[in-house]
């Protein structure tokens, strides 16, 4: 990733989710979470979806839907860490 001199402006729109699977040795993309205004969505990818090995990530927070909001709770237990 290239990042201009003036990167303090720049705000990330979205950023991709990876998961180590259970029995698997490499991480494998899970999902997206975007901003929509001032809201975190989180989308699970369609190939990770028709898996027959995926798992939801975080349950009961990350049921497999389309556009879960994620709270300030959520947010905390998702990116404590990082």
């Amino acid at each position: 990733m290239t990042i201009s001199e003036n990167s303090e402006n720049i705000t990330p729109r979205d950023a991709y989710v990876w998961i180590w699977l259970p029995n698997e040795t490499k991480p494998v993309v899970a999902g997206r979470i975007e901003r929509s205004g001032e809201q975190l969505l989180f989308n699970y990818g369609q190939s990770y979806l028709n898996r027959s090995d995926s798992i939801p990530i975080y349950l009961p927070e990350l049921p497999f839907e389309k556009g879960i909001p994620l709270t300030s709770d959520l947010d905390q237990a998702l990116f404590n860490g990082i």
